[in-house]
């Protein structure tokens, strides 16, 4: 039950838990205008439209790495994950601070919005007739 609990508190805070780790994070691994990290060298230099982008199921890698195999439970392999400390330690307790000083102010800029009731939120379909134009 206790991974339950765990589980449902991930998921009923995960914008609040995104917000805050992405402060944890150099700026210049931030996706500009999204809580989402990305290394530099994982983004097109412009924006790729989405009618130009073609997914295709590779057997063999061909000109990159090796493909990772995926566990019998088909579990991520931590291999496959970039944890924070390879992006970059914190410097110093200074800097430390400073990062859950942003964190903390993040979460209290979401919290004061949120008991506002939201203002200027739109639901998942206006935003995408925004984002589309009215497709």
């Amino acid at each position: 039950m206790e991974w339950l609990g765990a589980r449902r508190y991930l998921n009923e805070h995960r914008h609040e838990l995104t917000l805050a780790a992405q402060a944890l994070y150099p700026h210049d691994l931030r996706v500009a205008g999204t809580p989402l990290l990305a290394r530099p060298e994982w983004l097109p230099d412009e924006p790729v439209p989405l009618d130009q982008v073609a997914l295709t199921l590779r057997e063999e890698a061909d000109d990159g790495p090796p493909l990772p195999a995926l566990p019998a439970t088909h579990a991520m392999s931590a291999e496959n994950v970039a944890p924070l400390l390879t992006m970059g330690p914190m410097q110093s307790d200074t800097e430390l601070d400073a990062a859950e000083a942003e964190a903390e102010a993040v979460l209290r800029r979401y919290r004061e919005w949120a008991a506002a009731g939201r203002p200027g939120a739109i639901s998942h379909e206006e935003a995408m007739a925004e984002l589309l134009g009215g497709r």
